[in-house]
């Protein structure tokens, strides 16, 4: 069973220019690694993220993953994002989707200053 345990976009609000940090928290209670974690800006950019910490082996204690969107990559104005993930295991293949139900989450908001 997957559990996600926190999930972030940071800075909130930001400059054009800012780099803005999506993270998310994996967690699998049954030890399967996650397949690929990815964080999808705008219903259209859809960016693979990277393990936050590269040695981290146990999924059960939640591991972190994170993609940093560079400096005027993004348009000014509101945005919104959402992740994906999915595990393997004995019954079949599961994909994951934050947040749960569909949607998106909002963020960031990149400001002109």
């Amino acid at each position: 069973m997957s559990v996600p345990l926190s999930w972030a976009v940071t800075p909130a609000v930001g400059p054009i220019g800012a780099t803005f940090r999506f993270s998310v928290t994996y967690t699998n209670t049954g030890g399967n690694w996650p397949m690929n974690t990815t964080v999808v800006v705008d219903e259209s950019h859809w960016h693979i993220m990277d393990m936050a910490d590269p040695t981290d082996t146990d999924p059960t204690d939640g591991m972190e993953f994170i993609y940093d969107v560079p400096g005027l990559t993004l348009a000014m104005g509101q945005h919104t994002f959402r992740f994906q993930s999915g595990y393997e295991d004995m019954f079949g293949i599961w994909d994951l989707w934050l947040p749960e139900g569909g949607g998106t989450y909002d963020g960031p908001t990149v400001t002109s200053d």
